[in-house]
């Protein structure tokens, strides 16, 4: 690109990243009009008990569909709203224009986006780390997790490969016993789930390790009562819960369980590749250790008896 005539190199940098910066400014006042519509159609449709029809026409409008598409599968990868499109590229633009903030600039959004994603879920921001997918959030705490010899783990029969995954490279590298809690696809009632696991339950148990919406059926796990059966018997409880965010309502709080991960970009509409999972810390954070006592009357260890996986955590 050659320099135009009659400018200093000062004068040069301000024309060189001239357009970038009113594209950004651009893409702001885009996103500020998306919302002040969203506010609009939200105060006069949402007192409507089926707000079908207009409303759901003009939400449509704020992607960007091609004609006629009717998107059928947010279980995979969810469409991206026009607003955040528009912030995507404007902090692609801040590396096309100036790498250096990158380092510099970028990172200073990290910790108030825990702090906002931490706010949608009712968590903490430092029980938030940030990752790719739900399965990298899995296995960052599956390998982190001090599991012996003899230690059992279970799961359903319901399981997605990539949540079954990370449990049998542990169960090859150290000996772990994966055992499968049989479920019919046909299940429904939370007493015969919550039973089931009650059941499978031996003296060898330190993890339950549970899908929150069933990949095969649909089927929505009572998170709360398996999490209240695994704190009751002194055992660690993982929810893979790659659709649960944007779909359901969240709160970590009341679901009780100590390892959550969810993948926004499917029913949120976050872009692909942004994830999240949380590590409750609470004081009474079960031991994975093995113990002598029995289930229901192991002795609870403080938090630094599970090694907190290294990894993406901000």
């Amino acid at each position: 690109m050659n320099m135009p005539s009659g400018l200093s190199r000062r004068d040069f940098a301000k024309y060189l990243f001239a357009g970038s910066a009113l594209s950004a400014a651009a893409l702001d006042e885009l996103n500020a009009g998306i919302g002040q519509k969203i506010t609009a159609l939200n105060q006069k449709y949402l007192d409507d008990e089926a707000p079908d029809g207009v409303y759901w026409e003009e939400i449509r409008k704020l992607y960007e569909f091609d004609d006629r598409f009717i998107m059928m599968n947010n279980g995979t990868l969810g469409p991206m709203p026009k607003s955040v499109f528009n912030t995507l590229m404007k902090y692609f633009r801040v590396q096309v224009s100036n790498p250096f903030d990158s380092y510099n600039f970028l990172p200073s959004f990290r910790e108030s986006v825990r702090t906002k994603l931490a706010a949608f879920v009712n968590a903490s921001p430092d029980e938030i780390a940030l990752t790719s997918n739900t399965t990298e959030g899995l296995n960052f705490v599956i390998n982190g997790l001090d599991l012996k010899a003899g230690d059992e783990v279970l799961m359903s029969n319901l399981e997605h490969p990539g949540h079954v995954g990370p449990w049998r490279l542990k169960e090859k590298r150290t000996g772990i016993s994966i055992k499968e809690v049989p479920l019919s696809p046909a299940t429904r009632a939370v007493d015969e789930i919550v039973g089931a696991f009650a059941a499978a339950i031996t003296p060898k148990t330190r993890v339950i390790s549970i899908s929150h919406t069933v990949f095969i059926t649909g089927l929505i796990m009572p998170l709360k009562e398996l999490s209240q059966l695994a704190h009751d018997k002194g055992l660690l409880i993982l929810a893979d819960s790659a659709h649960g965010i944007g779909m359901l309502d969240l709160d970590m709080k009341a679901l009780g369980i100590d390892v959550f991960a969810s993948s926004p970009y499917k029913w949120l509409g976050a872009p692909t590749g942004m994830a999240f999972s949380t590590s409750a810390r609470r004081p009474s954070t079960r031991s994975t250790r093995r113990s002598s006592a029995p289930a229901g009357k192991r002795t609870r260890r403080p938090p630094s008896s599970i090694r907190r996986a290294s990894g993406p955590t901000p």
